[in-house]
């Protein structure tokens, strides 16, 4: 029950506890997937207790992912569009996406020990103002230059254009990136963005610029 006279008060929602799924709870918690699978799937079968019940089928898909199970994920999603007749979930890999975000943070934590401190960060949506910053902190910082890209999401249309024209000026002074620098970025010759630059798959790691 929320106190709305208290302004520290904090309402407490209970996640309801659901017996039959004790079971598969424990064994996934000890690792035991195949005992996990057999008992959600002995309650989604045909003569289960959960046959029609589309939160355990739901599951049963979480388990596949967070196995890294696609074929078996694959086959319960064509038998869930026919039981309940409307789109399955979508597949992806937890151990994956786990391993891959690994390895962009050792890859970015390999480049700052080769190369030094990290000079300039980018923030999450880049503008005009930041490249302006961004040329600024390079008039200041010795070669090689270590920029962190991993934070930026987003770049706005002025900061397109003058971002190109930055790392065209930095390639006519013969420098070199290594690592993972922006999309805009060939060769240290940077090509024109579109005007909204919305960037669906965002550069990560660092990119560190020599002489």
């Amino acid at each position: 029950m929320s106190d709305f006279g208290n302004p520290f008060a904090v309402e407490v929602n209970e996640i309801a506890h659901d017996p039959e799924l004790d079971e598969a709870v424990i064994s996934f918690a000890n690792a035991e997937f195949e005992g996990c699978e057999r008992s959600i799937r002995g309650l989604i079968s045909d003569d289960g207790e959960r046959a029609n019940h589309a939160e355990t089928w739901l599951v049963l898909f979480d388990l596949y992912r967070a196995t890294g199970q696609q074929p078996p994920f694959e086959s319960l999603a064509l038998d869930y569009v026919q039981r309940f007749g409307w789109s399955a979930p979508q597949w992806f890999s937890i151990p994956q996406l786990v391993a891959a975000e690994n390895a962009a943070a050792a890859s970015t934590a390999q480049a700052v020990r080769s190369q030094g401190s990290i000079g300039w960060a980018a923030p999450e949506q880049l503008d005009g103002e930041g490249v302006a910053l961004l040329r600024s902190r390079t008039l200041q910082l010795p070669m090689p230059w270590v920029m962190d890209w991993s934070p930026l999401r987003r770049i706005d249309a002025q900061a397109c254009g003058e971002l190109s024209q930055l790392m065209h000026h930095w390639g006519r002074r013969s420098c070199r990136c290594a690592g993972s620098a922006p999309s805009s970025c060939s060769r240290f010759s940077p090509r024109p963005r579109p005007p909204a630059c919305a960037m669906p798959t965002p550069p990560t790691g660092c990119c560190v610029w020599r002489r």
